[in-house]
Order: structure tokens, then C-alpha cells, then sequence
């Protein structure tokens, strides 16, 4: 016997459910207005700010919830981990509209990003697994003290090499590391150092690691001092380069 077939009236039904399991799924659906009033009551209830944003989108995550979803405008850090790439527009809001301190991105395949021009200036850039849509323009002209861009990258030799040279010929003092991945579809050259007069570690003026953590085991980098006293260690290793600025200038320490 053939399985009875579904009358018109619960195709129109499964039809409605289908459309609106849809627009839940893609951020635009009752489930999500209702958690953006949810946000607003409470924040004004407790007139408190929101401190971190974490978003997770992947397998098992079936109604994703961006920062625009919720028209969140300011926190200290977001903190983004995707399987896939996220909508264009989300990440324009992100990158775009937010004010945050620590910017934590963790997207895979992201190197066809729209994105012609934007200038961070937040305490803490962290780009990991793909940040080739970041182009040579708008690495240069990073303000950030902490940037850290991890994985598929499009930037070469001859880039960091450049930001080095605005930093020694500035008077920066907000910079304090820099840990990049170059491009991996070009065989990495050395960074040319010879104009910053670069010296061989010195034990004196520093010790072997960055911070009491033991972050940044610099022996047997390179230590290049500014005009001003103020000096930073550099170490490539491969296709990964390592630029730690130390907090004390020589004037500071010699005294």
C-alpha cells in the first residue's frame, strides 16, 4: 500500500515552518528579536556595559547570533570563532561600527573579504587560520600595541620590514608587539635590518624573555635602538617574525 500523501493544507503548514525555521536560522527571526529585547531590558535595567562578546558559528549552532543582531556597539572585547565564512555585512559591523579594546577574529577562508580600507586602533588585534583580506595599505597603518596575525596572511618581507621603518623613525611608544605569519605562496625572504643598525642580543639590556610569563624567547634575536632610547628585539624564524618594543628606554635603565 502507498504511504498516504499529504493533504494541501499541511504542505501549507510545513511550507510556513520551513520559512520561519529560515529567517531564525539567518539571524532575522522572532527568536532573535526577542533575545535584542531581552539585551535592551537589561541593560537598562542594570545600566551596566557589556564587557565581552564571544560568538561561536559552526556545526551544531543552528540560530547564530551576531553583535549586529543584538546592535551592540561597544565592548571591551569580541571574540569571533567560525568553521565557515561569516556574512559579509556581519563582519562589516563588526570591523565597521563596533567600538571594542581586543578584537579576537578566528575565520577560516576569509581572503575574498570585501573590505578595501579600514584603520584599527584598538589595544589588541588577534587574526588567526586567514586575515589575507588585511592588504599591505592596511597593515601599515595599524595603531594597535598588540597585533598578532596568525595563518594565511598576504604579507611579505618587505611589509614588515616597512611598519619596522615607521616605527624606528617615529616617536610610537604605544606599540609593544608584533607576531606575524608571511604569505605562504612565496618563499619568505630575510627582513632586511641594515638602515636600524640592528646589534646581537645583549644580556644586559634585556633578559631572554619578554614578561615574567615567559612570553617571547627572544635569544638569539636582534636588538634595534631608537633615537630616543627607546629599543625593540626582532627574531624571524622561518616564515613567522617575532618585534617585542621593551617598556624602558636605555636612558631609563642606564641610570
Amino acid at each position: 500500500m502507498l504511504p498516504e500523501m499529504p493533504s494541501t493544507s499541511q504542505l501549507y503548514k510545513a511550507q510556513v515552518y520551513r520559512r520561519q525555521y529560515n529567517q531564525m536560522y539567518t539571524g532575522g527571526g522572532p527568536l532573535i528579536e526577542k533575545l535584542k529585547e531581552m539585551y535592551k531590558y537589561l541593560i537598562d535595567l542594570f545600566h551596566i556595559p557589556i564587557l565581552n562578546f564571544f560568538g561561536y558559528y559552526g556545526a551544531g549552532i543552528q540560530i547564530p547570533v551576531f553583535p549586529a543582531n543584538l546592535e551592540i556597539k561597544k565592548c571591551d572585547e569580541v571574540v569571533v570563532f567560525s568553521r565557515e565564512p561569516i556574512d559579509d555585512d556581519q563582519m562589516k559591523y563588526i570591523l565597521g561600527e563596533m567600538i571594542t579594546k581586543k578584537l579576537n577574529l578566528h575565520l577560516p577562508n576569509y581572503s575574498n573579504f570585501p573590505w578595501e580600507s579600514t584603520r584599527f586602533s584598538m589595544d589588541c588585534l588577534n587574526l588567526q587560520l586567514d586575515s589575507k583580506w588585511v592588504s599591505r595599505e592596511m597593515f601599515l597603518s595599524l595603531k594597535c600595541p598588540k597585533i598578532c596575525m596568525k595563518g594565511f596572511t598576504s604579507l611579505t618581507s618587505k611589509d614588515v620590514r616597512d611598519f619596522i621603518n615607521q616605527w624606528f623613525n617615529s616617536n610610537d611608544t604605544r606599540l609593544e608587539t608584533l607576531l606575524v605569519d608571511l604569505k605562504f605562496d612565496e618563499e619568505p625572504e630575510p627582513v632586511d635590518l641594515s638602515d636600524f643598525n640592528p646589534q646581537p642580543w645583549d644580556p644586559v639590556l634585556r633578559g631572554q624573555y619578554y614578561d615574567k610569563n615567559r612570553a617571547g624567547k627572544l635569544f638569539g634575536g636582534m636588538d634595534i635602538i631608537r633615537k630616543d632610547g627607546r629599543f625593540a628585539t626582532f627574531r624571524q624564524s622561518s616564515r613567522s617574525i617575532d618585534f617585542f618594543v621593551w617598556k624602558n628606554t636605555l636612558q631609563v635603565e642606564n641610570n
